[in-house]
């Protein structure tokens, strides 16, 4: 029920450029299978959570005009700017809908009836298995086979049916479908199910281990990735200090998430560009306000303690330009040397010609 009216963006498994899909919520069917509607008006039920094999990525915005900090306006197919009626008609269909899979789901028909029997075992007489929350995992002591790859026809956590080999904690096979497709699994226990979820991103340094926020999605805080970030040797040489951890120790500290400090960052800017239009500014500004008035009374003001720039990336950048300007008073130096012994040498030779 915690997505109801809110507006989500998915962006589904599928090849190409990114694309985040914007859907509105309109009501809940069952566990995550939700009553959507697209930018071309259809309304129908489907799952948002990241166990659907569908589903690539998913976001919540903020609010209806505020985009994620990571997602692009451009690689965005929005839903249009629809009336009040619109809505209301919206609704009403969604939850007309919305009653028409309850029903279904009752006589074994619909998408999430049709989920349950995917997820049924293959060998017969086996008791149905039950969907693994993405919340809750599942209990302590039941053993399932996971996938622990992922690849054109499972992704990683995902449970995997019809799997003969006895269960036995912690052992792991190389399984072949009914497809005729390979992959890796591992049986894990329900109370190290969320252990073996984070097992990619642990092989990631730049990555933190996953949490999951009330509604399944993950999540971190940036207090949580301050306290908990390292800093890991990489292939790749650049020179200078590192400084990630120190700017994310800023943020924290700073409070002001990645939206506030992006606001402040676009004011510094245009305070950067305003400060150079006044410079060439006519002097005669008849009746308007200047520039410098403008920015008076706007109250933009630049200030170096809130600038985001770690002090021994400074310290580096003023031993660097110490450097090459010591390099460059060098040359002129040497280059001025031998133009003069140059010029001394042709003297020399115009005097010895004509004594």
């Amino acid at each position: 029920m915690a997505l109801v009216n809110r507006h989500i963006l998915l962006e589904y498994d599928v090849p190409g450029p990114r694309l985040w899909h914007e859907r509105l919520v309109l009501s809940h069917v069952a566990g995550e299978v939700y009553i959507i509607a697209t930018p071309d008006r259809d309304v129908y039920a489907e799952e948002l959570g990241l166990l659907n094999p569908d589903v690539r990525t998913l976001r919540v915005k903020p609010a209806a005009g505020i985009l994620p900090p990571d997602v692009i306006a451009a690689e965005v197919y929005a839903l249009p700017a629809w009336t009040a009626n619109d809505l209301h008609n919206l609704r009403e269909e969604g939850r007309r809908v919305a009653e028409e899979e309850r029903r279904a789901l009752v006589g074994g028909a619909g998408p999430l009836a049709a989920a349950a029997a995917a997820a049924a075992p293959a060998v017969g007489g086996a008791a149905a298995s039950t969907k693994i929350d993405p919340v809750e995992g599942y209990e302590s002591g039941t053993l399932k086979w996971l996938a622990a790859e992922t690849n054109s026809s499972h992704q990683y956590g995902q449970e995997v049916q019809g799997v003969l080999n006895p269960l036995v904690k912690d052992s792991k096979i190389v399984h072949i479908g009914a497809d005729g497709n390979s992959v890796f699994l591992q049986c894990v226990d329900g109370q190290d199910y969320f252990n073996f979820l984070q097992k990619p991103a642990r092989c990631d340094p730049r990555v933190l281990p996953v949490e999951l926020n009330p509604i399944g999605h993950p999540e971190r805080t940036l207090k949580e990735v301050a306290s908990m970030g390292i800093e890991s040797k990489v292939r790749w040489e650049l020179a200078g200090p590192r400084t990630s951890k120190w700017c994310v120790n800023y943020l924290a500290i700073e409070n002001l998430g990645f939206e506030g400090h992006h606001e402040r960052f676009r004011q510094a800017i245009e305070y950067s560009y305003s400060e150079k239009a006044k410079d060439l500014e006519a002097k005669a500004v008849g009746g308007r306000l200047s520039l410098e008035e403008q920015t008076t009374f706007g109250g933009i003001a630049r200030q170096y303690s809130t600038l985001m720039i770690c002090p021994q990336l400074l310290d580096h950048v003023k031993i660097e330009t110490e450097k090459e300007a010591n390099l460059a008073k060098n040359l002129r130096k040497a280059r001025e040397e031998r133009e003069a012994a140059r010029k001394g040498a042709k003297k020399g030779g115009d005097k010895s010609e004509h004594p």
